[in-house]
């Protein structure tokens, strides 16, 4: 419990280092521009990790997908308990490609870096083989630079889907609409 709390802390205390960054300066023309961020090469490393992953998903290769976790990565999908550790990890994708997972495509929305530290958000869409959607959401990493070497510390994913839960590391059942199931009148 102390430790998902730790977690939590700094997670909150990137995310407040990332928001006190200044904001564009306005130049000629109403157009901004930013400084170059140093991001210690975390976009390029997770954009790589990124890459392997769906390649993995798409080969049926689960233990490819872990290699970029972190000894102590905890992942935290909806609606189950939390997985532990990068063979854990690989047993929960192990079971989402036994069950139908074949194709996952992940889009980088924002990665915030303060020092060692990085924040992905993202969104994701899960396809079986044939490219049928399973399911779509959206997703949290924290990475940490251990060696000097980006590692996945923290995983959540969240399905946009209301029926479904547990995100692209989840048991799949097949996507066929987005929309709600009907409203079922309350009873007294």
């Amino acid at each position: 419990m102390m430790r998902i709390h730790r977690t939590v802390t700094l997670l909150a205390t990137v995310l407040a280092l990332v928001a006190c960054e200044q904001p564009p300066r306005p130049v000629a023309s109403g157009t901004t521009a930013t400084a170059a961020v140093d991001d210690g090469g975390a976009r390029a490393a997770i954009e790589a990790a990124n890459q392997v992953t769906m390649d993995a998903v798409s080969r049926g290769e689960a233990r490819a997908i872990v290699a970029h976790y972190a000894d102590d990565a905890l992942m935290l999908p909806a609606g189950a308990a939390a997985v532990t550790g990068p063979d854990a990890i690989e047993a929960q994708y192990r079971r989402a490609l036994d069950a139908g997972l074949g194709g996952l495509k992940l889009d980088i929305v924002s990665v915030d870096v303060a020092g060692d530290l990085a924040v992905e958000t993202g969104t994701y869409e899960a396809n079986d083989a044939s490219g049928n959607r399973l399911d779509h959401g959206k997703y949290v990493v924290a990475w940490r630079r251990i060696d000097g070497v980006w590692k996945a510390f923290r995983d959540i994913a969240t399905s946009s889907r209301p029926d479904v839960s547990g995100g692209p590391a989840a048991l799949p059942a097949r996507c066929d609409a987005d929309e709600a199931p009907a409203a079922t009148p309350a009873t007294s």
